[in-house]
């Protein structure tokens, strides 16, 4: 579903010390986080791809979504990207986030039958990009089937694509967003496998993220990142920031890793300008997510 932001009133930011207590604090970077933003708007042409695994709403206290949201609502704002694709966050989170950021709409579907359970959800400008197509298809042998789970996941898993117009060059492209199985690692293998296929049997330049639940030098990634697709991480020339870990446990301080789960993938011919992995945290050194955001500025071929 194609669902146009509506207008609500933004979370009042009241008694900074209150907030803090709460969790709500949205303050500047720190001495053990960036300052925003690291890569910011794109210019001219070029799109600015975010990945984010958001989390879904289970924690309480400082890591409760109610007092996280502001955070990743912060992030968002500052970095402006074209496209965001979330991971994890349930269609009300999502639909919270769109509230508090205009211009942006989304693609989702939850991925348990009954219209339950966790999204892959694409965000996009739609001033900047035009949706003419999308679909969900679930990760096992029967991907057309909501829910379906067959290669050993406890957990339905799947892929959201859109098929966007950008407006400012009339170029077509393909967006997929994806989140693999975190425990059964056949079913990675056999997701990557599926991914990849259904990539190759388009013929439109397109720009892959995701939660991938593996490391780059693993089966699935190097099935992904073979033939015509690339990991945009792999262009160390164009990095703003070390490579960390993404996923970072709640722990505000990033630890410098290449164990990189998280991914921003490409076709061939999709020119790479910079890329950065997000660690910023409040100044109450809270996280926005368990995860951190990783970004991408590219240009279509």
């Amino acid at each position: 579903m194609d669902i146009p932001m509506r207008r609500r009133a933004v979370f009042g930011l009241g008694a900074t010390a209150g907030l803090a207590v709460l969790g709500l604090d949205v303050g500047t970077a720190h001495a053990a986080g960036p300052s925003l933003p690291i890569l910011g708007p794109p210019q001219g042409n070029r799109l600015h791809v975010m990945s984010f695994n958001i989390r879904v709403p289970v924690d309480g206290g400082a890591r409760s979504w109610g007092n996280r949201l502001p955070r990743i609502v912060r992030v968002v704002k500052a970095e402006q990207p074209t496209i965001l694709g979330t991971q994890e966050g349930r269609k009300s989170q999502i639909q919270d986030l769109v509230d508090r950021l205009p211009g942006y709409r989304f693609v989702a579907r939850p991925s348990e039958a009954g219209g339950r359970g966790a999204t892959c959800a694409i965000l996009y400008r739609h001033d900047r990009l035009k949706k003419i197509d999308s679909g969900h298809l679930w990760l096992s042998d029967r991907p057309h089937q909501a829910g379906s789970i067959t290669w050993g996941n406890r957990f339905p898993r799947m892929m959201t694509w859109v098929k966007f117009e950008d407006r400012n060059t009339g170029k077509k492209f393909i967006h997929v967003n994806t989140h693999f199985d975190h425990v059964s690692s056949e079913s990675r293998r056999k997701s990557a496998r599926f991914v990849r296929q259904w990539i190759r049997d388009r013929s439109l330049p397109t720009l892959v993220s995701g939660d991938f639940n593996t490391t780059p030098g693993s089966t699935p990634h190097d099935t992904l990142t073979s033939g015509k697709v690339f990991d945009t991480w792999n262009r160390p020339e164009k990095r703003r920031t070390p490579s960390f870990k993404t996923a970072n446990g709640w722990n505000p301080v990033p630890k410098r890793s290449d164990r990189r789960i998280d991914w921003i993938l490409g076709t061939d011919g999709v020119a790479v300008h910079a890329t950065a992995i997000n660690t910023w945290v409040t100044k109450h050194r809270n996280t926005p997510s368990d995860h951190w955001a990783i970004q991408a500025v590219v240009s279509l071929p």
